[in-house]
This record gives structure tokens, C-alpha cells and sequence, in this order.
């Protein structure tokens, strides 16, 4: 998958977990992504605030911080509409209107 420059996308891959990490960072890239690795939600938006590309956020909604991953999915969607944003957990699935309030695939 390449962006219209030619150039590998950028996926910003948010997990606390070192092997879950570790596996999607394998995935990501063995599917053509650059991959930025944030261990938490906090990090990820500092790292997008900050100039950081991304052309996917993939974000767990379980992770430490100030924010967790739909707080962050959220202010995403609102500042960069265009990224598109995908939410996982291992535990439970959220409250479906709170991933349709913000346009989210889970």
C-alpha cells in the first residue's frame, strides 16, 4: 500500500503491551507501513501534535495515560479527519454510539 507520493504510509500503532506491540509492528510492516510505536495514548498525541506523519492510527482502548485509546481516536478524528482510525481491545468491545459519534472502525 502506498500513499500517492510513492512512499510507504505511516501507520501510528498505540499499545502498551510489548508483544502485542512487537506483533503489530511486524504486521504493519510486512504489509508496506512505516510504523511509529506509542506506548501510550498520551505519547501517540504528542507524537501527532509534534508534525508526526500518519496515514492510520491503530490504537488499543485499554492503554495508561491522561487519555486512553478512544479519548485519543477522538481527538484525532476532530483535528485530522482524514486519518483513518481503527480501535481494538482485548477485553470489550465499547459502546457502539461511541465509536459512531467519531466515525471509528472496531
Amino acid at each position: 500500500m502506498n500513499d500517492i507520493t510513492g512512499e510507504k504510509p505511516w501507520v501510528l500503532l498505540v499499545e502498551d503491551e510489548h508483544l502485542v506491540r512487537m506483533m503489530g509492528v511486524l504486521m504493519f510492516s510486512d504489509a508496506g507501513f512505516h510504523v511509529m510505536e506509542a506506548r501510550s495514548a498520551d505519547e501517540g498525541w504528542e507524537f501527532l501534535c509534534g508534525g508526526g506523519p500518519a496515514h492510520l492510527l491503530f490504537t488499543d482502548i485499554h492503554v495508561p495515560g491522561l487519555l486512553n485509546g478512544l479519548a485519543l481516536a477522538n481527538l484525532v478524528y476532530r483535528r485530522w479527519p482524514h486519518i483513518p482510525i481503527l480501535v481494538v481491545s482485548g477485553r470489550a468491545s465499547p459502546d457502539s454510539q461511541q465509536l459512531l459519534s467519531f466515525g471509528v472502525q472496531f
